[in-house]
């Protein structure tokens, strides 16, 4: 009777043991799946912001080069990927703020691709288009862009997600870029210098060169980043060297298709930079 319930008692305790292990573990693994979550939703909504300002930045080349198949499939390219983040967007995280935000980056998101579309519609059988229509696409653009910083700052401040300074300064510099190459594209297209105006960031493109060249100094000479890492930032640096002077003086240089060359393969060393292992 004793042994009988003995091994019981054994085999009670084994079982408690091995649910106590295995909750435990399931929780380890949620906790893990909850911040991964997290950090590819900040991934999404980082893509999609500078998605929307390499469009406008299409937009802006085709309007002077109304009638290039390249610049129109890049357009339409660009609108599938924005589609395809936005919409991946409502997984991962559904506080009602964070939902109301989401709601706001899709309305201003709609509006954005029926005004380009329009705008598109003009350049192609009207062979012009309206200013105001185009100062309203930039307008737009911005909306979506500063929503879509608003989803980003309320996934960090309430999954509470720490990143590193690396990824920080990275994302950070490849959005800057973003922008400079719109800005730089809208100064360089005859008819529609003055349009991208008030916009945010507000700074002028020297202001914006200037700072991006120290956070890429910082990003080389840091020591948390790997050995191909940094090999991939200086390649970046080479190319960030050649156009440097047409952003820093752009009201004196003028070569719009290196710029946007050099610009993109940056923003896509950047990229890949964000997600490379960092060095303990």
């Amino acid at each position: 009777m004793y042994c009988t319930f003995n091994r019981y008692l054994q085999r009670w305790i084994s079982r408690v043991f091995c649910f106590l292990l295995f909750s435990s573990g399931v929780l380890i693994s949620v906790n893990s799946l909850a911040a991964q979550s997290g950090e590819e939703l900040l991934q999404k909504i980082h893509q999609a912001r500078l998605q929307t300002y390499l469009l406008l930045t299409d937009y802006y080349n085709f309007s002077a080069n109304v009638g290039d198949k390249h610049l129109l499939e890049g357009m339409a390219a660009g609108e599938n990927a924005i589609d395809s983040l936005i919409k991946r967007l409502s997984a991962g995280h559904d506080s009602p703020e964070y939902l109301a935000t989401l709601s706001q980056t899709q309305e201003h998101w709609v509006k954005y691709k029926s005004l380009l579309s329009q705008n598109i519609n003009d350049l192609k059988t009207l062979g012009y288009h309206e200013l105001q229509l185009v100062f309203q696409l930039a307008q737009l653009n911005v909306d979506v862009g500063t929503a879509l910083g608003r989803l980003y700052q309320l996934v960090i401040d309430q999954k509470q997600i720490k990143l590193p300074d690396v990824i920080i300064r990275t994302r950070h510099s490849a959005f800057t870029m973003a922008v400079m190459m719109t800005k730089y594209s809208a100064r360089s297209t005859s008819n529609i210098s003055q349009v991208f105006q008030g916009e945010d960031p507000e700074e002028t493109l020297d202001i914006l060169a200037g700072e991006f060249d120290r956070n890429l100094g910082l990003l080389i000479n840091t020591d948390y980043v790997d050995t191909a890492t940094n090999t991939l930032l200086k390649k970046a640096q080479i190319k960030w060297n050649f156009i440097r002077s047409s952003y820093m003086n752009y009201n004196e240089n003028n070569v719009n298709f290196v710029v946007n060359l050099y610009s993109r393969q940056i923003i896509e060393s950047l990229d890949i930079s964000a997600t490379a292992p960092m060095q303990g």
